[in-house]
C-alpha cells in the first residue's frame, strides 16, 4: 500500500492515494468495530497457527476483499483503456481473495461463517470505496465539436 500511495502522489493522482488509504484503514477500523460487537471466540480445536482476538468476522477475509478487490478494480479500469483482456484481472484478484479466506479456515483460526461474513463486509467496503472513487475522480474535459 505504501508503494502505491507514493506512486499515486508522484504521478499526480492524490485522490487515488487518499482513497487507497481510506480503503485499507477504513476496512481495518470497521473490522475491529465488528469484532468487538460480536465478541465471538475462535475455534477451540487445535489450530495450525496461534491467533489472538475475536473470530467474527475474519479480518484477513474482510481486508483482502476490500483491498485486493479495490486494486483489481483499479487495474480493470486502467486496462480497459488499453484493450487488454481485463476480465483476467478480476478473476485473479477474486481467486487471491478466495484463497486468503480458505487459508484462514484451513489454519483453524476461523469458522467458515467468519470468512463468509468477512467477504460480505469487505465487499460492502469495496463498493463504498468504488463509489468514493467515482464521485471524487477529476472530471474529464469534454471535447467541444
Amino acid at each position: 500500500m505504501i508503494v502505491l500511495v507514493i506512486h499515486f502522489f508522484v504521478n499526480r493522482s492524490p485522490h487515488l492515494a487518499l482513497i487507497l488509504l481510506f480503503n485499507l484503514m477504513g476496512v481495518r477500523l470497521m473490522n475491529r468495530f465488528l469484532k468487538n460487537i460480536y465478541d465471538r471466540t475462535r475455534p477451540d480445536h487445535t489450530p495450525l497457527l496461534d491467533a489472538g482476538g475475536f473470530s467474527f468476522p475474519s479480518g484477513h477475509s474482510m481486508n483482502s476483499a476490500a483491498f485486493f478487490g479495490f486494486l483489481g478494480y483499479l487495474l480493470w479500469v486502467y486496462f480497459s483503456r488499453s484493450g487488454v483482456k481485463k476480465n483476467y484481472i478480476l478473476y485473479i484478484s477474486g481467486f487471491l481473495v478466495l484463497l486468503i479466506g480458505l487459508s484462514r479456515v484451513y489454519l483453524g483460526v476461523h469458522f467458515p461463517s467468519d470468512v463468509i461474513a468477512g467477504f460480505a463486509a469487505g465487499g460492502v467496503w469495496l463498493l463504498l470505496s468504488m463509489l468514493l472513487l467515482k464521485i471524487s475522480a477529476p472530471q474529464r474535459q469534454r471535447k467541444t465539436r
